[in-house]
């Protein structure tokens, strides 16, 4: 079997998938991986058991799995506009959709469960980064150094100004 990485002026075989701009890459549960391809818009899922386990017959072999994307608004709820992350909590994945200002929120299968939209807190400042603590806790950075802290609902918020640390 033949190598393949992900590359961004790749093809990956046997998936007509051309690699735009690889943004960011996160685990799941089952030696999934899900790859945000920010250029073109998609989130792409993988089973990686090949370079996670000692399967020899899938030995250092990613198979495709499912794929969401193409441009679209924060009412597509398959699409998005410049994400930025993607974060693995609780067996759900997080697509933090910059330009549409909102948070969409998936199963492992990709199948689209809620989009929370969070317009007011990054009119000012774009979001840049996900990411999450022990607890759950939600965080976004966004680019003018200030991390909004949510629960996994998205029903509390905590605001941690960066810039105040230097």
């Amino acid at each position: 079997f033949p190598v393949t990485i992900l590359s961004s002026t790749t093809v990956y075989q046997g998936s007509d998938l051309y690699w735009k701009q690889i943004h960011d890459i996160v685990f799941g549960r089952k030696n999934e991986i899900y790859v945000l391809d920010r250029g073109a818009n998609t989130v792409v899922q993988y089973d990686a058991s090949g370079f996670l386990t000692d399967d020899n017959l899938l030995q250092n072999i990613l198979v495709y799995q499912n794929s969401i994307g193409g441009y679209g608004t924060y009412q597509d709820n398959t699409k998005f506009n410049q994400p930025e992350g993607i974060d693995y909590i609780n067996s759900e994945l997080y697509v933090l959709d910059s330009n549409n200002y909102c948070i969409k929120k998936y199963d492992t299968n990709l199948n689209w469960l809620l989009t929370y939209r969070l317009f007011n807190d990054f009119l000012s400042a774009g979001p840049i980064h996900i990411s999450h603590d022990n607890n759950n806790n939600v965080y976004i950075l966004n680019n003018n150094w200030t991390v909004y802290k949510y629960d996994t609902n998205f029903t509390t918020k905590q605001i941690i100004d960066l810039t105040l640390l230097s």
